[in-house]
């Protein structure tokens, strides 16, 4: 039998009702050596992260390519040039070594990849197109009473 569960520990401590949930699933195996392995999960990338690229990031990085001589009207291209520049990954053919790179999906980012991956655009802009994108304002919550 194997099994897969997520738990949260908070403070060395397994959170109920994972804890309750854990103890299930001891009590259900047999006698033996079992081997438990533990992985550090991250979070999917969060709807603010999604909404700071796109509300935010992307428009901004736009205004950048075009105050550079960019031809940038589509915010489509703008996000396939970010895909382009920094989340593609390479497939390399054994044979003939041919590399053919294809863009990762965003919608599969954690939050340290998506953090990652939003800095790597400010810093382009910033180092290559003199254009400088505001982090996000913590407090924009506040501003929308």
């Amino acid at each position: 039998m194997n099994f897969d569960i997520d738990i949260h520990i908070k403070e060395s401590k397994i959170i109920p009702p994972d804890k309750l949930v854990l103890g299930e699933y001891f009590k259900s195996m047999s006698d033996g050596l079992w081997r438990i392995r533990a992985n550090k999960r991250n979070r999917k990338a969060s709807s603010n992260q999604f909404g700071y690229l796109f509300g935010k990031v992307l428009k901004d990085f736009q205004k950048g390519l075009i105050n550079a001589g960019f031809e940038a009207s589509d915010i489509n291209d703008v996000e396939a040039i970010t895909m382009k520049l920094f989340a593609s990954k390479d497939i390399i053919n054994r044979n003939t070594g041919e590399v053919i790179s294809i863009p990762e999906k965003k919608r599969k980012y954690t939050t340290v990849e998506m953090l990652t991956f939003v800095d790597s655009i400010r810093n382009y802009a910033a180092e290559h197109l003199n254009y400088f994108i505001d982090e996000p304002d913590p407090f924009w919550r506040e501003k929308l009473n």
